[in-house]
């Protein structure tokens, strides 16, 4: 299969490490903060640190990240953008 004519004309940031390897995002790789004031510096290091959970199994075991969650919903009911529904009979739950 052929990739269409418009794949070619985008700049992919792709950087080759070796000949088998690609890093997708080395602008990741490149952030610098040394321009920021140093109290600045330390918050942004602390959220390069910070590991998100990888499951909602995970998640639900910390406060902040409960708290986060019942932020969100009460947002979207108050925004109208999002309700609670009954599952159809002839469906199921994602698990």
């Amino acid at each position: 299969m052929q990739k269409p004519r418009w794949i070619h004309e985008y700049v992919v940031a792709a950087v080759t490490s070796s000949s088998t390897t690609k890093l997708f995002y080395p602008a990741a790789n490149k952030v610098f903060h040394s321009h920021l004031n140093s109290r600045f510096q330390t918050f942004m290091s602390t959220l390069d640190k910070q590991q998100d959970p990888d499951s909602f199994r995970e998640a639900i075991q910390h406060k902040h990240w409960c708290n986060a969650v019942n932020t969100e919903l009460q947002a979207l009911e108050r925004n109208g953008t999002w309700s609670l529904a009954a599952i159809p009979k002839e469906k199921r739950a994602i698990g």
